[in-house]
């Protein structure tokens, strides 16, 4: 968010809620902006122990979950027999992605130099793609309904999935329905068969699909639009959704070992930081749960090969926009 966008933002809160609201929400936002910067500088490059140096063959993101979100629900799936706290290397998606994908160990002369381009907006990803070369991921499948894989280079990959160009709901709702990400993985790991597939849902990550109204479910708690409480069964409901939807993709694929993890969490007003933003140290951001398990293809779902999305037009940044990240 630029300084530009603070004042904008200020001025609408002033005018439609309330000027201690606008200073609040204010003062909350420019620490955040400061501690994105002062936390990119220390954690956004170097060299990073990647999940996948870890032995998986199936790692199926659950994004922006937290760990104990997962607690609540845990005893509810047959599948969830370990659950135990991770501390994920990113706050954010986009960190996240690059620093599992990417080699960030560059040279101190270009840590400076994109660093001091990032002080400006954290979230440039084609920097990101400019100054960091690819991992190895010839036997790594990524099927993703995240928009952040845009730094990503795909020829690389045995077979790289955007589910979320074909299967956004629309801007309003906000999301990429989580059959898409099983559908297209169950169909890679039946052909493709590679030594490892990434598996990326963009749930429980808002929009809230019990939400009827439009906004980003953050920005309705810091602001007070939504009280703690409903945000959070919105949020649990999210992950029930998708966990329902990953006992269709375990009994559909042959994976000796699976791992079911975040990419980060939600800060929810802790230290007065609502949501996530990339590179931030905060428990509510970083702890996210490690679930292990296996899947059997039991043969009991066949992929569809309708993937038309419901809003054609819309673009990536609207897309972005509408998940919070702008």
């Amino acid at each position: 968010m630029t300084v530009a966008d603070l004042i904008r933002e200020t001025k609408d809160y002033a005018i439609n809620k309330s000027p201690s609201t606008a200073v609040r929400v204010l003062s909350q936002n420019s620490m955040r902006g400061v501690a994105v910067r002062l936390a990119m500088l220390q954690g956004a490059f170097g060299e990073f122990d990647t999940v996948l140096n870890e032995d998986w063959d199936l790692f199926i993101v659950l994004d922006a979950c937290r760990y104990d979100l997962m607690e609540e629900v845990a005893d509810d799936f047959d599948f969830i027999e370990t659950l135990r706290p991770h501390w994920s290397y990113a706050a954010s998606s986009q960190d996240w992605i690059q620093k599992t994908f990417m080699d960030s160990d560059i040279p101190l002369r270009e840590r400076i130099e994109v660093s001091l381009k990032l002080l400006r907006e954290p979230y440039q990803n084609h920097l990101l793609a400019e100054y960091c070369e690819m991992r190895d991921v010839s036997d790594v499948a990524y099927i993703t309904a995240n928009p952040q894989c845009s730094m990503l280079d795909q020829e690389p990959f045995v077979r790289f999935e955007e589910v979320w160009k074909s299967r956004w709901q629309n801007t309003q709702k906000g999301y990429i329905h989580p059959r898409a990400v099983t559908e297209k993985t169950v169909e890679t790991m039946r052909e493709n068969n590679p030594g490892k597939t990434v598996a990326h849902y963009m749930q429980p990550h808002g929009s809230f699909r019990l939400s009827k109204e439009a906004g980003h479910p953050w920005t309705k708690l810091q602001v007070g639009d939504r009280d703690l409480e409903t945000t959070w069964e919105y949020y649990r409901d999210n992950l029930e959704w998708v966990l329902e939807e990953l006992k269709i993709l375990l009994n559909n694929v042959d994976a000796e070992k699976v791992v079911i993890s975040a990419d980060h969490g939600n800060s929810m007003g802790e230290y007065g930081f609502y949501g996530h933003r990339p590179y931030l140290p905060l428990k509510g951001m970083r702890q996210v749960p490690w679930i292990e398990t296996s899947a059997t293809n039991n043969e009991t779902y066949d992929p569809e090969t309708d993937t038309d999305t419901e809003d054609p037009d819309t673009t990536r940044e609207e897309m972005l926009k509408a998940l919070g990240y702008r």
